[in-house]
């Protein structure tokens, strides 16, 4: 499974966001990558997007993760990226 957070803070824009990533088995069998974005501090809001398997859940997970990096995101000090 897949969990991940990421943050992006820029004061000069007041800016300070999270990005909350998930993969999770769904109730009858299937995954879903569960994201959830906004302001920190706020409850922000929720999507998610359903797989018929987790390889799928996981590769859609990484791929956005990687988006959100090139643009300005960041994990936690001390953290990585997980392999596909």
């Amino acid at each position: 499974m897949l969990s991940l957070l990421l943050h992006r803070h820029e004061p000069a824009r007041n800016m300070d966001r999270f990005y909350r990533l998930r993969v999770q088995r769904e109730l009858f069998g299937g995954w879903s990558l569960l994201r959830e974005w906004g302001r920190r501090g706020a409850s922000g809001q929720v999507r998610q997007d359903h797989y018929a398997a987790e390889g799928e859940a996981r590769a859609a997970g990484l791929a956005l993760a990687r988006r959100k990096l090139r643009r300005g995101y960041r994990l936690p000090p001390g953290s990585a990226l997980p392999e596909a």
